[in-house]
């Protein structure tokens, strides 16, 4: 078994290219980027790193998903219930189908887990 390590400084120099979030509301256009991780005997497990500079844009996975926000700040409006606000430091579980709005306020960079 190989442990992987990713140092919380060396993680935005391994996620790949920006992309303008194809979602994007309003004037300023979110911008992400991504590592995905392998977790080796874990087929179907997806997890990673995600980063998205400050915008608005409608959450569109059906999957459940666990985040642990590492960088950033901003909130979440889920269409049936309360604005959730979150920054650097803080934990969120999503049921599956979580539909709603993200906004980001402060570049958001994230440790991912789809259940």
């Amino acid at each position: 078994m190989t442990i992987q390590k990713f140092a919380q400084l060396e993680v935005p120099g391994l996620l790949g290219e920006k992309e303008v979030h194809p979602g994007s509301l309003g004037d300023v256009k979110a911008e992400t980027r991504s590592l995905d991780v392998t977790i080796a005997n874990r087929p179907g497990c997806e997890t990673g790193f995600w980063e998205c500079t400050p915008g608005s844009f409608p959450r569109t996975i059906k999957s459940g998903e666990i985040m642990h926000i590492l960088a950033g700040a901003g909130s979440f409006q889920p269409e049936d219930g309360d604005k959730v606000n979150f920054a650097a430091g803080d934990t969120l579980f999503f049921p599956a189908d979580t539909r709603g709005l993200w906004e980001i306020r402060e570049t958001v960079r994230k440790l991912y887990v789809m259940v």
